[in-house]
């Protein structure tokens, strides 16, 4: 009768320390807050991945075809008004293909965008750096990413339209360079 007492003890301390153990762990599943946004491995990574998704896009939207005057991206600033488009690429005269691109790859991806240029302009005799929202679809999320890549403007480029009536010509004429645009693409996922 005495080790069945003893057997009843030790059951007993087992399921009372697994007890201790479960209300521990919910414990500290309780106290710490975990949240989709919560910074994690696998959030870097999302932002990784998204960072290097933007780089290809933005490089697509810059590349010039052989048979092509202009990169889709070029084409679309040098007749760009300077007017701020909000919710995507309004349709007007070279905005088309990139228009079409920006639809199949970042909208059809559910990845919110948007487009900012930097460009130098003179004021007062000073020169100084502006920026405009090409595409404005609203503000970024804290896990959002952002490239950028430069885009030189020629003399020899399309007219003094778009993007041209915004900056100068940085060096008067000579040497073929007008000036040097920066353009930025912000990227969050929905």
């Amino acid at each position: 009768m005495k080790m069945d007492e003893k057997a009843q003890t030790f059951t007993f301390e087992a399921a009372m320390s697994v007890l201790l153990i479960v209300l521990v762990l919910l414990y500290i599943i309780m106290a710490v807050s975990i949240t989709p946004l919560t910074s994690s491995a696998a959030n870097v990574h999302v932002e990784n991945q998204l960072e290097r998704y933007g780089m290809d896009i933005l490089n697509v939207m810059s590349y010039k075809k052989p048979n092509e005057e202009y990169s889709p991206l070029k084409a679309a600033l040098l007749y760009w008004d300077g007017e701020t488009m909000y919710g995507g690429i309004y349709d007007y005269y070279g905005s088309a293909e990139l228009k079409t691109f920006i639809e199949q790859t970042l909208v059809r991806e559910g990845i919110a965008y948007n487009i900012e240029v930097l460009y130098f302009r003179v004021i007062n005799d000073t020169r100084v750096i502006e920026s405009r929202y090409f595409v404005l679809n609203g503000n970024p999320s804290d896990n959002a990413v952002t490239v950028s890549k430069i885009i030189p403007l020629y003399d020899s480029d399309y007219g003094q339209q778009g993007i041209k009536t915004l900056t100068y010509d940085v060096d008067g004429n000579a040497t073929a360079l007008y000036n040097l645009i920066e353009v930025r693409l912000t990227l969050w996922r929905m």
